[in-house]
């Protein structure tokens, strides 16, 4: 673990760090469902199909959050790639914006590495290898996450709830947040931060 920059540490670090940011998603959906119920009188939502049954029996915060799944469900956003996957449910609640692309570069190298993590125990396959090219891995390697490569994700993540801080605000109406909330940091994939992530032979 030492020797290789705990890449187990890093790797538990990628799997929670990417679960914490969905589950901020669909919070921010939720908290404007509540806040803003003519949102259900203008699309994606007044065509969003419930069961009534399932529904009826639910308080406020248990509707927002069936609606929040529903939606995300019906904008196969679960399908999506990178911020993609949230910035659909952000235009059905009225937060589009645009995401810088190195900042969109790396969080979706967060989402890939993650998928590998979870669903290939870190070995590169040819659909990693084809998504992620700028990290250099074979298929058959395992990739070790290093911290190099968990400081990338950590900085992009909160630079893009920083972007949604920011559309929240000018939703009301507030343009200053943007200009003070942070200082102009540029946001980097891992592989530009400190190279390519460390493959090893498997075993």
């Amino acid at each position: 673990e030492l020797k290789n920059d705990f890449p187990t540490l890093h790797s538990q670090f990628v799997v929670t760090l990417w679960s914490s940011l969905e589950n901020l998603i669909f919070t921010v959906v939720e908290d404007r469902l509540l806040n803003e119920p003519s949102l259900f009188r203008s699309k994606p939502w007044c065509d969003l199909k419930v069961r009534v049954g399932e529904f009826v029996g639910l308080d406020d915060h248990q509707r927002a959050s069936h609606l929040a799944s529903l939606m995300d469900q019906a904008l196969s956003a679960p399908l999506k790639g990178g911020v993609n996957r949230f910035e659909a449910l952000m235009a059905a609640i009225g937060l589009t914006g645009v995401v810088p692309e190195e900042l969109g570069k790396a969080i979706f190298e967060l989402q890939q590495v993650r998928n590998l993590l979870v669903h290939q125990r870190g070995i590169a396959d040819k659909r990693f290898v084809s998504s992620c090219p700028w990290l250099g891995a074979s298929v058959g390697v395992t990739v070790h996450v290093g911290s190099s490569m968990c400081n990338a994700y950590l900085v992009a993540v909160l630079a893009y709830v920083g972007e949604l801080v920011c559309r929240n605000a000018e939703h009301f109406g507030d343009s200053d947040t943007r200009k003070t909330m942070f200082s102009e940091t540029p946001i980097r994939s891992s592989n530009e931060t400190a190279g390519a992530p460390n493959p090893a032979p498997e075993g």
